[in-house]
């Protein structure tokens, strides 16, 4: 019973950080299907390496989620580069998960994508080996700027 109860506390606060809009990161499949159920509004891309994907996130949205596709080569963990207009911003690390099957998946606040402006948002994803670093791959949505319903 309480192990019950932590896990739905987890679960609430997971839920109010991404809806507060303090959430940026890495989830399994396992999470964001948690939070769907929760209620959170989730705008979902899918982008191959090289790929220019058209993007938006409505009013309603909470999270945008991105799975990014790619041959990680066995590698231990990825790095994530992002830049938004041509401006560096995020650069993260993370383990990459056994379960990644070729994909992973991020997370974004919908109310800070939603706030921006018609922008292109790339994502570069590399790992390290040897010592070297590898490209997997760069990935773009082209934002269409603020919609409203």
């Amino acid at each position: 019973g309480s192990r019950a109860a932590e896990v739905e506390a987890l679960s609430r606060a997971v839920r109010s950080a991404v809806q507060s809009s303090t959430v940026a990161s890495f989830v399994t499949d396992e999470v964001l299907n948690q939070l769907a159920r929760d209620g959170v509004r989730v705008r979902m891309f899918t982008l191959a390496a090289g790929a220019f994907v058209p993007c938006a996130v409505w009013d309603d949205d909470d999270l945008m989620a991105v799975r990014l596709r790619g041959d990680f080569g066995g590698a231990g963990e990825i790095m994530l580069s992002q830049r938004v207009g041509g401006i560096d911003g995020v650069r993260e690390v993370v383990p990459l998960p056994a379960t990644s099957h070729g994909e992973i998946l991020h997370i974004l606040p919908a109310a800070v994508v939603r706030h921006l402006p018609a922008v292109n948002i790339e994502f570069t994803l590399s790992t390290h080996e040897d010592g070297v670093e590898r490209t997997v791959g760069t990935y773009t949505l082209v934002h269409a700027g603020p919609l409203h319903r």
